[in-house]
């Protein structure tokens, strides 16, 4: 549990998550510019609570769910996530905040041997209130059935593996 405190990673640092880590009265956790910090869960919660995520460095995510008052990514963070599969929480991570704020870039890779289909989704963000910004590139490998739609729609940043579509017009008599 994280209480008030300021929790400072400024080199390199593993979260073998056995756990949750509970943010309570506005606790805020700070990967600093250069750091790493990966969590590796094998369960639902990794951080839970009031507190703050502010990302200045690398943040390597695989699965789990973060469910916190802010998630702050600065313009020198980045966001690695990996996908194992589609269940959310469990093959991948998703972010849940009131609000977040964000830059710097998102890359996303495959593990596992896991390989996407067409018409899978993924919700990677939830954010309650409001959104300051967009990742400000986004890296992932191609699709070979069709594309990568990555959007943000009803409080969500949402991932969907798509195929091109072509309309022919309607012609009137």
């Amino acid at each position: 549990m994280l209480n008030t405190r300021n929790l400072i990673n400024a080199g390199t640092a593993t979260w073998a998550k056995t756990s949750l880590l509970n943010f309570m009265n506005s606790a805020t956790f700070t990967n600093q510019a250069g750091a790493t910090f990966t969590v590796n869960s094998t369960g639902n919660d990794l951080f839970l609570g009031t507190g703050i995520f502010n990302n200045a460095g690398t943040l390597n995510l695989t699965t789990g769910r973060i469910i916190l008052a802010a998630f702050n990514q600065e313009s020198g963070g980045v966001t690695n996530l990996a996908i194992g599969g589609t269940t959310i929480f469990t093959q991948y991570c998703q972010i849940t905040a009131n609000s977040v704020n964000l830059t710097g870039p998102l890359n996303i890779s495959f593990s596992g041997g896991y390989t996407p289909h067409l018409s899978v989704h993924f919700t990677l963000l939830v954010y309650n209130n409001t959104r300051i910004g967009d990742f400000t590139t986004f890296t992932i490998p191609a699709f070979a059935d069709g594309f990568w739609d990555l959007h943000y729609y009803n409080k969500m940043l949402e991932l969907w593996a798509m195929k091109y579509h072509f309309y022919a017009p309607i012609l009137k008599k």
